[in-house]
C-alpha cells in the first residue's frame, strides 16, 4: 500500500499544485480562496473515486480498450508530464495552466487530478482492488491537498522577499526532481504493459 500511496502522491505533484495556486490565491480574498480550494478538493476527490471504482469498467468493457494498451498509453502521457517538469521546472506549470479563474472546476481538473494521476488510479484499482486500494487513493489525495496548502501557508508567513524567492526556488527544484520520479513510474508502466502483451 505504501508504494501505491507514494506513486500517487508523486504523480499528483503537490509542488506543481503550489505553483498553480499561488497566483490564484494572490488574486482572491482569503475566504473566497479557502472556499474555492475546499470545493476543488472535494470535486477532485469525487473524480478520483469514480475512476477508481468505474474507470477500468469504462475503458475495458465499454470502450473495449485492452488494459495493457491503456497502461502503455498512460505511461506515455506521464512521460510527457515528467519531461515538462524536468525541462521547464515551475515554468511548465505556468505554461500548462490557463488564466486563473474563480471556478473550482478549473483547479480540480487537471491541476488537482489530471490525466496521469487518473491513469495511475485506474491501474491501482486493478492491482489493489477493494478497500486497500481505496484507502491508498484517499490517503494520497489528502497528502497532496495538505502538502500544497502547507506550502502556500509557509509562503505567506515568509515576510522577506529574498527568503520568499529562495523558498519558491527550492520548490522549483522539487518540481524538477519530482519529474524524474514521474519518469521512472511511466517507464515502469510501459515496460509492464509491453511484457504483458508479449
Amino acid at each position: 500500500m505504501l508504494e501505491a500511496i507514494v506513486s500517487l502522491v508523486v504523480m499528483l505533484n503537490p509542488f506543481g499544485l503550489f505553483f498553480y495556486l499561488t497566483p490564484v490565491k494572490d488574486h482572491m480574498k482569503p475566504k473566497v480562496f479557502i472556499d474555492t480550494f475546499l470545493k476543488s478538493s472535494l470535486m477532485s476527490t469525487v473524480i478520483a473515486i469514480l475512476f477508481y471504482f468505474f474507470g477500468e469498467y469504462f475503458f475495458i468493457n465499454i470502450l473495449k480498450i485492452n488494459f495493457e494498451a491503456f497502461r502503455i498509453f498512460g505511461g506515455i502521457i506521464i512521460f510527457s508530464l515528467s519531461f515538462l517538469y524536468l525541462i521547464g521546472g515551475r515554468r511548465s506549470i505556468i505554461v500548462m495552466k490557463d488564466n486563473p479563474g474563480d471556478q473550482a472546476a478549473e483547479i480540480a481538473l487537471p491541476f488537482m487530478v489530471g490525466l496521469g494521476s487518473i491513469s495511475l488510479i485506474v491501474i491501482t484499482s486493478r492491482n489493489m482492488p477493494g478497500l486497500p486500494g481505496f484507502i491508498a487513493v484517499i490517503s494520497a489525495l489528502l497528502i497532496h491537498f495538505f502538502a500544497a496548502a502547507g506550502f502556500l501557508y509557509a509562503r505567506d508567513k515568509i515576510k522577506k522577499t529574498a527568503l520568499k524567492n529562495y523558498f519558491e526556488e527550492t520548490i522549483t527544484v522539487m518540481v524538477r526532481l519530482n519529474g524524474f520520479f514521474i519518469g521512472t513510474i511511466c517507464v515502469n508502466m510501459i515496460i509492464k504493459g509491453i511484457k504483458s502483451l508479449l
